[in-house]
């Protein structure tokens, strides 16, 4: 019987993240109140990845969200037992008490995806869980709470001052609706010529860089301002009922707002103003500083693609008619692919988890701590009374079948002669001593045990007026259950209390003749009292 079973981590290393090579010390924590016969106790390592992918169907306005589940990491270490498959006998035993393994976690150094949580979109999951196996049982398996872990990887990336330039055309973006009313497709056409450099290659997390452009319209339209944004594209890859589908999701994950084109108290006021609403033109400059998040998880696996993109919009001047009506114009939309990595060296980068056939190693043969069972824990349940139990107290002396203890023996104690202490009744006794130190002298049975008398519980109390009559054993006899071959009897010994005072005799009750009409006719039904 497993009293508790658990993953013991400490709150610090928990919350702990971990990278290639780290280790992760930690314990399995098993107490038992009776010797446990078992086949193995074993310590996993489980990593998974979940994808989402909405579907819209035209039959009918409602989307559905199908999600696929792939492990890809399972990894054992054996705490007790054996791997062989062997028979019950000859499973190992483990004696009652609290039992601590103590183990060691070593990640290798191979980049597995980063611990990842978006919801309803993609979710990557470490989880540490012990289990207690039994094979042949009622319950075979016995997991433990699992315990999450954090993981990140290491992309070491040599560092690079080389600049990106960018030279593209910003189009407007993909709209669905074709109600644009008499507005033609030259005057819907949206497009800016966009230039510009971003100062670093590859950024990593907290770091700064800037990004200064330079748009030129393309069509009738003046540009009225620039903006910036951070974006997080998560691609999800998953098989549904024989098909593959890919979904993308955009995430704004930080709005940028642009550089003032200079530092001076005074003008700072008209300068931010201008640079929220400059004048609208057909070129437009603007420079943005922009700090990395930390909370920037790039990864590639088999099911989920996490890249991260410069979203610069232009927006361009709407003209206000009347009372001709114009279809609003779209802003125009460029991304520029951003290279994110966790870490920046110049030491070799870590191969990747599909590339390396490399697993965690799992290591317990550090050291177990033992503690035997203690009945007189409060902090431990008590253990059940009765049965077959083949688990003896540890703390406890043994003593043969039916010895009784030696009141003698016990100092300044008496022993209750209606409950007998023995070996097996350790906890049961202490409790009796204390209670015969805190109870009055004159309740003090140790004369009427000395001599063999009646038990407190029997004898007559000297405090009432009149002796209550003595206890009659009256025979009690149970019907058989259906099916059995013959009846039992149980005969049980039943106090007969002294009878009640007659009651007062009661008026008679008058009686009615209730009668229906049948037909015509009247006819009675019964007297009832």
């Amino acid at each position: 019987m497993a009293v508790h079973f658990e993953i013991d981590i400490p709150d610090g290393v928990r919350a702990t993240v971990h990278r290639p090579g780290a280790r992760l010390l930690g314990k399995v924590t098993l107490t038992l109140a009776k010797e446990l016969r078992i086949q193995r106790l074993r310590l996993q390592l489980i990593a998974e990845e979940t994808a989402h992918v909405r579907e819209t169907r035209k039959s009918a306005p409602i989307h559905l969200t199908s999600k696929e589940r792939l492990q890809f990491l399972l990894v054992s270490g054996l705490v007790w037992g054996t791997w062989d498959d062997t028979p019950s006998r000859d499973w190992e035993v483990i004696p009652p008490g609290t039992h601590q393994f103590h183990f060691e976690l070593t990640f290798p150094e191979v980049n597995y995806p980063p611990t990842l949580n978006r919801p309803n979109i993609a979710r990557v999951v470490y989880s540490l869980q012990a289990c207690l196996e039994r094979p042949r049982k009622s319950n075979p398996l016995t997991f433990s709470q699992p315990i999450e872990l954090l993981f990140q990887p290491v992309y070491r990336v040599a560092p690079s001052r080389r600049t990106i330039p960018i030279a593209q055309i910003a189009t407007p973006e993909e709209d669905d609706s074709d109600d644009h009313g008499d507005a033609t497709n030259d005057f819907m056409s949206s497009s800016a010529f966009v230039t510009g450099t971003i100062s670093s290659g590859t950024v990593c997390q907290g770091e700064v860089t800037t990004a200064a452009v330079h748009a030129q319209t393309q069509c009738d339209r003046l540009i009225k301002r620039i903006t910036c944004a951070l974006v997080e594209r998560v691609e999800c890859h998953v098989r549904i009922r024989g098909q593959d589908r890919t979904a993308f999701y955009d995430t704004v994950v930080k709005q940028i707002d642009p550089e003032l084109p200079c530092s001076n108290p005074e003008k700072a006021g008209s300068l931010a103003a201008d640079a929220a609403f400059p004048k609208p033109a057909e070129t437009q400059k603007a420079s943005f500083v922009i700090r990395m998040p930390w909370e920037l998880n790039p990864t590639t696996t088999k099911q989920l693609t996490i890249q991260y993109l410069l979203q610069f919009r232009i927006e361009f001047d709407q003209p206000f008619r009347l009372p001709t009506i114009t279809a609003k114009r779209p802003p125009a939309i460029l991304h520029v692919p951003l290279r994110v990595a966790h870490e920046k060296t110049e030491l070799p980068n870590f191969p990747s988890y599909h590339e390396a056939g490399a697993v965690p190693t799992i290591d317990i043969k550090l050291w177990t701590d033992f503690m035997p069972w203690d009945p007189t824990n409060p902090h431990w349940p008590t253990k059940r009374r009765g049965g077959n139990s083949s688990s003896p107290d540890t703390n406890e002396p043994t003593a043969p079948a039916g010895a009784t203890l030696d009141p003698t023996k016990v100092p300044d104690v008496d022993t209750p002669p209606d409950h007998p202490a023995t070996a097996s009744h350790s906890l049961a006794a202490k409790t009796h001593r204390l209670w015969a130190k805190f109870r009055p002298a004159s309740s003090n049975p140790s004369s009427s045990s000395a001599s063999g008398a009646t038990p407190p519980s029997s004898a007559p109390s000297s405090s009432s007026s009149s002796p209550r009559p003595a206890a009659a054993k009256l025979p009690l006899s149970l019907p058989a259950r259906r099916g059995s071959g013959a009846a039992t009897a149980i005969h049980t010994s039943l106090s007969h209390q002294p009878p009640l005072p007659p009651r007062r005799p009661s008026q008679p009750t008058p009686s009615y003749l209730f009668s229906f009409r049948s037909g015509g006719m009247e006819k009675p039904i019964a007297n009832h009292r």
